[in-house]
């Protein structure tokens, strides 16, 4: 995790942020939205009942991001996109 880690902020000082997409990996996000290094979060429900699983951000919490917009998709996937707060739109 911490070569991921160290790979996405060199990423992220070469491209830019605002250039810089993170796919996957549940617990980086997580790590990423704690440190307050994500402007903004999409995130992709897929109404499939497992019965169990990790939760989408393990411990990070969205408390410093508010719900900007929805996309509900014919398949019964929805998008949520949040951004943080101190970001302006």
């Amino acid at each position: 995790m911490r070569k991921i880690f160290a790979f996405l902020m060199v990423t992220m000082d070469g491209y830019g942020p605002e250039r810089t997409s993170l796919l996957g990996s549940s617990a980086l996000t997580a790590s990423l939205v704690r440190l307050g290094l994500l402007d903004e979060l999409r995130i992709m429900v897929n109404p499939v009942a497992l019965g169990a699983g990790r939760p989408v951000l393990q411990g990070g919490g969205l408390s410093r991001h508010r719900l900007l917009r929805t996309r509900v998709f014919d398949s019964g996937n929805v998008l949520l996109c949040y951004q943080r707060q101190s970001v302006q739109a």
